[in-house]
């Protein structure tokens, strides 16, 4: 189970809290990160780490329509 229910009430039309929590733990925030700027990293790490499946999934000429977005080392 999760402890998003102890957090308190913060959202960002509160800018001090939110500034506050998103400072790190070290820096006196709680560490929370907004999931707008971690959506591009997220959606990068799994389309990485779910490659082989969807090369098992797609057909093989998928992977040859010249995209070098994904390179296979």
């Amino acid at each position: 189970m999760g402890y998003l229910y102890l957090l308190p009430n913060i959202n960002n039309n509160n800018n001090n809290q939110w500034l506050q929590a998103s400072l790190p733990v070290g820096d006196g925030g709680l560490g929370i990160q907004s999931a707008e700027n971690l959506a591009p990293s997220a959606y990068l790490a799994s389309a990485a780490s779910t490659l082989l499946l969807q090369q098992s999934i797609l057909p093989d000429n998928i992977w040859m329509q010249g995209d070098q977005s994904v390179v296979v080392y």
